[in-house]
């Protein structure tokens, strides 16, 4: 487990930051909706204030070691001269290059992970120091601190590419609540990895300073994915094992500086699913 800390300066009412949670891109299958995947970068590098934080599963990496591969699901190009996770490694970073320098750092994935553990080399450190990205492993239990004002407002982020695949969406939210358990400081849980794409919070109430009650959301996430596991004319391991098809897209966090009725400076945050009507 990485923990880590990224510092905000939002010294005006109405200053933000946008966070944008991308995961389950599986470059180099051509399940994988690259041309999507390029008007939500192209909309990301528009936003003032953005910032990218990359869920794993950023290639597809089965390779021959892999009872999941399937030659005529690649899309490679074998005139590269290239092997088949460097071509994807490579073409990962082409795509993702134009937001290098505001990601924030990169957390691996299970089909990642399966390269790394079985061949010794690891794509997503090769992504990362090919980018120059902050390489976050696995899990990362982050501060995300917003100077406002005169004071510092703190909201943790407790995310992974997580190991969760049930079916449905209900299943895979309420395995978010229950991880928030384990981390009852995070105001954010995120997983990827089921390819469902929700985003909502749960109220918690807890004592303030001057004994009143006050509502703290705790927002859970799975941030979806690029992988379209039906296509006219090709067949995806996702299609075979009679998964359903996902909305594709991501989730945005909105970090809002803002001063309510009781005169207090807050970090607002408000999260929501993204998909392609929203960058088209």
């Amino acid at each position: 487990m990485e923990t880590a800390r990224w510092r905000f300066d939002m010294p005006h009412v109405g200053d933000r930051m946008e966070l944008y949670l991308l995961g389950d891109m599986h470059i180099g299958t051509l399940a994988c909706d690259v041309p999507l995947l390029k008007d939500f970068i192209a909309h990301i590098r528009k936003r003032p204030n953005a910032r990218v934080l990359l869920m794993g599963d950023a290639i597809d990496a089965i390779g021959p070691f892999d009872k999941r591969l399937d030659i005529e699901t690649l899309d490679y190009d074998t005139r590269s001269g290239k092997p088949v996770i460097d071509f994807q490694v490579d073409a990962a970073c082409a795509i993702l290059k134009p937001i290098a320098p505001i990601i924030l750092g990169v957390l691996t994935g299970n089909h990642e992970e399966k390269v790394r553990t079985q061949s010794g080399s690891d794509p997503t450190y090769q992504i990362c120091k090919e980018l120059k990205i902050k390489y976050l492993k696995w899990h990362v239990l982050a501060a995300l601190d917003f100077t406002i004002g005169n004071s510092v407002h703190r909201v943790v982020l407790d995310a992974a590419h997580g190991r969760f695949a049930g079916r449905k969406a209900g299943g895979a939210m309420n395995r978010i609540y229950d991880i928030a358990g384990y981390f009852p400081t995070a105001d954010i849980v995120a997983r990827g990895h089921s390819h469902h794409l929700f985003c909502d919070y749960e109220p918690t109430l807890v004592l303030g300073k001057i004994l009143d009650i006050e509502e703290r959301k705790v927002w859970g996430c799975n941030t979806g994915s690029f992988f379209r596991a039906y296509q006219q004319g090709v067949t995806s391991y996702a299609e075979q094992w009679d998964c359903s098809p996902s909305a594709l897209g991501c989730v945005r966090f909105t970090f809002t500086h803002a001063r309510p009725k009781t005169n207090k400076r807050v970090v607002v945050i408000k999260g929501e699913k993204m998909t392609a009507e929203d960058v088209r």
